[in-house]
């Protein structure tokens, strides 16, 4: 059995585009051994423990701040990993802590190292570990960050956007564009337990799914409330620092009484939301891909967000892409008026909504299910990982 050594800044219990498609690709190649080094985010994680097909390790004593050890202790315990078994390869998620282990192990080994991109925030948002400081960014913190494209034999990006900024750091491997999945099954036909969101049938119900975070643009979509129809209302899943300026936020608006946080949840429970969602909007600022857009297309949901990022790789606007498919509309970043727009042209038009539901949800189930994605990622794994022909075997 092959075995494949991961590298993760983060991972279950902690929930992201990232651990769900580690999980999702894990999952579904028992062939395959994997063990994972990533941080110990909080004390009540345990420091070892087998998740789904995966043996964890974490290392830290259960803090934020973890990840900013995880360069120096990651190689370590790699290396202590290696005296009791074999790897063949090492797995890379994002371009971030865990990949200056990544690469410092590979540089040591050898290793055929693959590098996912991910990232869902533009390179740019590195400066803030210098304070913005673009002279001292360059200095100190760009040459770490190409450590792992330098020492990387193959990259796989989930969008063309994040292919392009690989491009960019002068990468000399392949690089290939194999997007995340969406599990249909679990969004197309989930039992709703959820408690009724809805208590009007006149209500029309905003859904996003998003980290609370600046650059989700959720803070538009509150600013857009004041101008819409008083039975419009939103609905936010997830948690993050900007939880409590969103709240000023609708407060101040007199909007409170029509957005409603849910906070974090279990990624199997957020179908239940999806089922009763009206339109979901994230109006993002940037995005690697965006997973949830999916998932709400798999679930019937039609979206609006921003043209941003690998968005662009499957949602369609009928007037910005004319000669396509629409599977979604496009507002603006960064304009609540357009997010206005956005939502009174579904509601105006119920024939170009049913049209969108239906050509987003063929186009998830043509391009977006795991389990052709899966086949692709192992591909890859195979490539980097041949196995030996019976002539090199018998010579051994």
């Amino acid at each position: 059995m092959k075995r494949i050594l991961i590298f993760s800044t983060s991972y279950f219990p902690h929930i992201g585009g990232a651990e769900v498609a580690i999980k999702e690709i894990t999952d579904r190649l028992p062939k395959y051994e994997f063990e994972m080094i990533t941080t110990r985010l909080k004390k009540k994680w345990l420091k070892q423990e087998k998740v789904g097909n995966i043996m964890v390790h974490r290392l830290g004593r259960g803090s934020n701040n973890c990840k900013f050890m995880l360069p120096f202790l990651g190689p370590r315990k790699a290396k202590a990993l290696v005296r009791g078994k074999k790897f063949d390869m090492i797995w890379c998620m994002l371009a971030s802590h865990a990949s200056i282990a990544a690469a410092r192990f590979q540089k040591e080994t050898k290793l055929p190292l693959l590098l996912t991109l991910q990232e869902g925030d533009e390179e740019k948002h590195l400066r803030r570990y210098t304070l913005g400081n673009e002279f001292l960014y360059k200095i100190f913190i760009r040459p770490l960050h190409l450590m792992v494209f330098k020492r990387a034999s193959y990259i796989q990006a989930i969008s063309e956007h994040l292919k392009k900024r690989a491009k960019r750091n002068t990468v000399v491997c392949p690089i290939k564009v194999v997007p995340n999945g969406v599990d249909i099954e679990k969004f197309n036909h989930a039992p709703c337990h959820a408690a009724k969101i809805k208590k009007d049938p006149e209500e029309i119900l905003l859904l996003t799914v998003s980290r609370l975070v600046k650059k989700n643009g959720i803070t538009d979509i509150i600013s857009a409330l004041p101008l819409l129809k008083k039975n419009i209302k939103l609905l936010i899943i997830g948690d993050g620092p900007e939880r409590k300026n969103l709240l000023l936020q609708s407060k101040k608006l007199k909007v409170n009484n029509r957005v409603k946080f849910i906070g974090a949840v279990l990624v199997d429970k957020t179908p239940e939301y999806y089922q009763q969602a009206d339109i979901f909007i994230r109006p993002s600022l940037s995005e690697g891909q965006g997973i949830t857009f999916l998932e709400a297309m798999a679930a019937r949901v039609p979206v609006i967000t921003t043209p941003v990022g690998g968005i662009v790789d499957f949602l369609f606007d009928p007037n910005a892409n004319p000669n396509k498919a629409p599977t979604g509309i496009f507002c603006e970043p960064r304009n609540p008026k357009s997010i206005v727009r956005a939502i009174n042209q579904y509601l105006a038009d119920p024939t170009l909504r049913e049209r969108i539901i239906n050509n987003a949800e063929i186009m998830v189930k043509e391009k977006y299910q795991w389990e052709g994605i899966v086949k692709r990622m192992e591909k890859i794994f195979e490539h980097l990982t041949p196995s030996p022909s019976p002539s090199q075997g018998e010579g051994r």
